[in-house]
């Protein structure tokens, strides 16, 4: 079972807003899905091309305060639906088809997961909102579930999940975090949309689920650069996993593109082709910024790097390519010219720009009116109406699959193998049957039924199907009687996400078994607990010394051993040191910062050096009274001569920034003078 917490009172405001998860989920309309076939993208049959846009930050749309929050707030100031709907419909205007969007941040500020398995029920609720805006627009929307770089948190957020730092490359090999990721994408893929009721896995609208944004495993050895499969394994069995919660959507893994093999960055442990290979990826993607300062490409050279690209996706890796993200920052015309007119003239399926938006972020930005989209809308138009030719529809299925087989059995679960079908176009999947019920599928000839009652008998098919919906006929049943009540497995015991120790605060302790299904029975008095213990369903507060016990208990599996952590929580003393964090003014996009740090000791301080995280969006244009230094969004001011001693008992000494920002002008919480916590004054 996956343990969570759901941020804000979600139950009661489900009920507040009238959801019944039991009785308004809506099943799919599978006419309506995009499938790859070939180098090419259909629907309902029919060829689909398109021009598309990112609008990475929508989930941002709203004051995104957390705070005593109510289904109104949610509604309506949380979020922000007006916001949302202007941009989907001044998209709509322009031509785009597809919508590329995060679906993802680990901040405090609309944030989806904010701590390890912490879920924020109201950033949940935006983005179906998101979702039902983009369908009444007429868009198909690409959800990235992960990102590389660091802004809304990245990979390095989450390896301080689970207490590691250093080098990213940990994400892709270390088991927690692999556990973490399909943790966070089961959550999303089973969501049932609380605007239409419809599981995101059932849900039309999405064009596919994205991997990461730009991933790379890179510099650990020159030979892991050049050959990818460190990156590759991940991709395989993080794709593997997706299309068995959901047979129904594409899933593609976000890659740039680069590689010296291009001319177009160098070798980041990211092949294009070998990547893209994997059978659990629908179609190629590339992210082209040809006047960056180490790419240095004219118009001519970047359409041969399309060309590349485009020729390798159709010609050996055989999927369809997207330029899922482009933009220039000058001669736009050119540029544009030379990318869209390249995906045109190879026929590729789609290409998307770098960033539609209702505020100028920088010069990637394009908004409504700029005179750029007069070429999109063209092209937008041009690939539409490739869409209008006669389609080629496959009628033809799959055949049967044959040689089906047991490769092993326990009481519960029951592993099988077929020989795989074939197909005039391609076979993209296999659904599995235990009489005239439908209890998994597969991309794969194989498939482990798993949740089954010892001793009792099960008559298995296997049909296989493509992407036109051509559905083959059975295989030939295979009876099986799973093994006696005597092997039955053992439920894995609870996992404690805070380990035990002595704290100096309030700890959140959230528990989860590694067996799926599995309910945890808790007890916080140190004594065992039983079926007649408390229920867990969301992380437990400690702000005492307190001993949990915890196991799991699942139907058909003997009960797991008992997990036990003791905590001691002791009170943390009045930081020495407090800091000021004050806004002087703010302009819209810009804001003078003063700070003052406040010496509460009895010695004075001789010397001293601040240090704090700059919030998402904002970055230091110009300073005062100190000597700045930043890496990354750490920044660190060191005092100058003639202010060095901060006196004792009160004393002060003061410094001063401003900022560009954008989004909502955000405070820093953590300060750190000479590398101890400071207390924050308001």
């Amino acid at each position: 079972m996956k343990s969570t917490k759901i941020i804000a009172g979600s139950v009661a405001l489900l009920m507040s807003l009238s959801i019944n998860l039991g009785t308004n989920i809506k099943a799919a309309d599978n006419n309506n899905f995009i499938k790859a076939v070939g180098t090419k993208f259909s629907v309902d049959g029919h060829p689909f091309y398109f021009t598309g846009a990112n609008a990475y930050d929508l989930f941002t749309y709203g004051d995104g305060d957390s705070s005593n929050l109510d289904a109104n707030r949610i509604e309506n100031n949380y979020m922000n639906k007006a916001e949302i709907d202007s941009l989907m419909s001044q998209m709509e205007q322009d031509g785009v088809k597809v919508l590329r969007t995060w679906g993802f941040s680990n901040e405090s500020w609309h944030g989806f997961e904010t701590a390890k398995g912490v879920y924020n029920e109201a950033e949940f609720m935006e983005f179906d909102y998101i979702m039902k805006s983009a369908k009444e627009h007429g868009m198909k929307v690409i959800i990235c579930l992960e990102n590389y770089w660091d802004a809304y948190g990245g990979i390095n957020k989450k390896l301080s999940f689970e207490g590691l730092s250093g080098s990213k490359t940990q994400f892709f090999t270390n088991s927690n975090c692999r556990a973490d990721y399909k943790d966070y994408a089961k959550h999303f893929i089973n969501r049932i949309n609380h605007y239409t009721g419809v599981a995101y896995r059932d849900d039309p609208t999405i064009f596919s689920w994205e991997l990461m944004n730009e991933p790379r495993y890179e510099d650990t050895t020159n030979n892991e650069n050049v050959t990818g499969k460190a990156l590759r394994t991940w991709v395989d069995e993080m794709g593997s996993y997706i299309k068995s919660l959901d047979s129904n959507h594409m899933v593609d893994a976000g890659l740039e593109g680069h590689g010296t093999k291009y001319n177009f960055g160098g070798d980041e442990g990211n092949p294009f082709v070998y990547i893209q290979q994997s059978p659990y990826m629908d179609f190629c993607t590339a992210h082209p910024y040809p006047d960056e300062s180490w790419a240095n490409l004219t118009p001519a050279q970047t359409e041969n790097l399309m060309t590349s690209w485009i020729n390798d996706s159709h010609k050996v890796v055989k999927k369809p390519f997207v330029m899922e993200e482009f933009n220039s920052h000058n001669n736009k015309d050119d540029y544009w010219k030379a990318t869209f007119g390249k995906v045109d003239e190879l026929d590729a399926a789609g290409a998307m720009f770098w960033n539609y938006n209702y505020r100028r972020l920088d010069d990637f930005t394009i908004m409504h009116g700029d005179s750029i989209l007069d070429y999109y809308k063209a092209m937008s138009n041009k690939m539409s109406a490739k869409n209008g030719t006669s389609p080629n529809i496959d009628t033809e299925a799959p055949t049967a699959p044959t040689d089906l087989a047991c490769t092993a059995s326990t009481s519960n679960s029951v592993s099988l193998s077929w020989t795989a079908s074939t197909d005039n176009v391609g076979v993209t999947g296999y659904d599995i049957y235990n009489g005239s019920t439908l209890v998994g599928s597969s991309i794969s000839p194989s498939y482990t039924v798993t949740g089954l009652t010892p001793n009792t008998n099960y008559n298995f098919t296997v049909k296989a199907k493509d992407a036109a919906g051509n559905i083959s006929d059975p295989s030939k049943a295979l009876s099986i009687t799973t093994q006696s009540g005597d092997n039955i497995s053992k439920a894995a015991a609870p996992i404690f996400s805070v380990t035990s120790g002595k704290y100096n605060s309030t700890q959140t302790v959230a528990l989860k078994s590694k067996t799926d299904g599995a309910t945890i029975y808790y007890t916080t008095d140190g004594s065992d607990p039983t079926t007649n213990s408390a229920v867990y369903s969301s992380p437990l507060t400690v702000s005492k010394n307190t001993t949990i016990k915890a196991y799991a208990v699942k139907a058909g599996m003997t009960a797991s051993d008992i997990a036990a952590a003791t905590y001691t929580i002791v009170s943390e003393p009045q930081a020495p040191v407090s800091v000021k964090y004050t806004i002087a003014s703010d302009w819209k996009l810009g804001a003078t910062i003063n700070v003052t740090i406040t010496n509460n000791g009895a010695a004075p301080i001789e010397g001293w050096q601040l240090s704090w995280d700059l919030p998402i969006g904002q970055t230091i244009s110009g300073s005062w009274n100190g000597d700045f230094t930043s890496n990354g969004s750490r920044v660190t001011v060191k005092n100058i001569d003639w202010n060095k001693t901060i006196p004792a008992n009160g004393g002060t000494e003061s410094f001063g920034f401003n900022i560009n920002y954008t989004g909502s002008l955000l405070s820093p919480t953590i300060f750190t003078l000479n590398g101890s916590n400071c207390a924050v004054q308001q």
